[in-house]
């Protein structure tokens, strides 16, 4: 359960940019939308309707794209898991390409709110701001 709150916040911490003419360093991540719901064809079947795919970029020729596939939404909202297989795509059936790049403000935010987060559940551990979380006092002694 706690794997996937840092994944989310992982996920927060990233920006999606378009993706140019230039292609990008290989292994990039790249989110690629496309036109209309398509079949990708993986090693152990065939996904159909796929909307949008998330890769690592491995190659770009002329009018194909080549991923290494991670994740696949279908247009029923379904997720599918695929575990680095290769896939080639026909670019005139891709609406837009992103890159993920790690953003910077998303980045510290977070990293503010995790230490708020620490900072008050310590509190809340201890029974206030400083202290034992004695409620009451010591004897006054001779």
């Amino acid at each position: 359960m706690a794997a996937r709150g840092v994944r989310r916040a992982a996920a927060a911490a990233v920006a999606m940019t378009a993706l140019v003419a230039v292609a990008p360093a290989r292994a990039t991540p790249i989110r690629v939308y496309f036109k209309n719901p398509t079949s990708i064809p993986l090693t152990d079947a065939t996904i159909n309707n796929v909307v949008v795919l998330d890769g690592e970029f491995v190659s770009r020729d002329g009018s194909e794209l080549t991923l290494s596939a991670t994740w696949l939404q279908v247009a029923n909202g379904l997720e599918h898991k695929a575990i680095g297989e290769t896939v080639v795509l026909d670019t005139t059936q891709i609406e837009r390409a992103e890159r993920r790049v790690v953003s910077v403000p998303r980045t510290v935010g977070l990293l503010g709110l995790g230490a708020l987060a620490s900072v008050l559940s310590g509190a809340a551990l201890t029974g206030g701001f400083g202290g034992n979380g004695a409620t009451t006092t010591p004897p006054v002694g001779k």
